[in-house]
């Protein structure tokens, strides 16, 4: 995770010379609160915890603002509002029992969001007319739970990976060319997408036993897409309005489809 990290780092490094308050803080042990709250534009954050029991709770306000959170351990939390436009957060968590809930309010917001481990959330919301965001969550282990919603916007994107068993992902949108994609690896999978408006792509990929995939679409020029690998799966997609395209592809027994148009 630390390679990737660096990586990351670099891909964000030019931000960095513009930042307007740069504030650095590192923190070891367990059962510590840090609190910060940054106002106006360009400002860069970097919150780096190890141990258990820790909480980071941030609030940036302004325009291009970076907020960058590293966990390692049990039991922490991450909380975090950005308001503006081009803001930019990315939160990495290793461990047991951690959660991540990020708010986004404004245009052009980026959020990606990393756990490692077993029982993690992550919860991500593009709030209030949100213009041409993405947010990306992945997660590795097992018992995860993942959540996006992005409402009144356009030109937004979502990205769920969950590798592991028994993982929930659930991503509902409200507005117009929105786009949501899905990935689960595993057994006792569940993943579902609601999309309201027009121009929307919905995607959910199944690898294993026991899935179930769930597109609902309402609007026009709206398309689903379900794909499925594996035994016992259930793949379904509800589109109304016209211009609607469904795909779906099962390989294995026992499967069940189901498309309403």
């Amino acid at each position: 995770m630390k390679k990737l990290n660096l990586i990351l780092a670099i891909m964000v490094a030019p931000c960095l010379a513009m930042a307007q308050n740069e504030l650095t803080i590192e923190q070891v042990g367990s059962e510590l609160v840090t609190e910060i709250e940054q106002t106006g534009n360009n400002n860069l954050l970097d919150v780096s915890q190890r141990g258990t029991t820790q909480m980071v709770q941030v609030m940036q306000s302004g325009n291009g603002n970076w907020a960058y959170q590293d966990q390692e351990g049990n039991s922490n939390g991450i909380n975090l509002v950005q308001s503006g436009s081009g803001n930019y957060t990315m939160q990495f968590q290793g461990g047991e029992f951690n959660t991540a809930n990020i708010d986004q309010v404004g245009s052009n917001g980026y959020v990606y969001i990393e756990q490692f481990g077993t029982s993690n959330i992550a919860e991500a919301n593009q709030l209030e007319g949100t213009m041409s965001g993405s947010l990306e969550q992945f997660q590795w282990g097992d018992l995860n739970i993942a959540s996006v919603e992005q409402v009144e916007g356009m030109d937004n994107v979502a990205w769920q990976g969950q590798y592991g068993d028994q993982n929930w992902a659930e991503a509902f949108q409200m507005g117009n060319r929105l786009w949501a994609v899905q990935y689960q690896e595993g057994i006792l999978n569940t993943s579902a997408i609601a999309q309201y408006g027009s121009d929307q792509w919905g995607e959910i990929e199944q690898y294993g036993n026991n899935n179930i995939g769930a597109i609902g679409q309402v609007g026009t020029n709206h398309l689903g897409y379900i794909g499925q690998w594996g035994n016992g799966n259930t793949a379904a997609i509800l589109q109304t309005g016209s211009g609607k395209t469904a795909i779906v592809t099962q390989v294995g027994n026992n499967n069940i489809i189901g498309i309403v148009q």
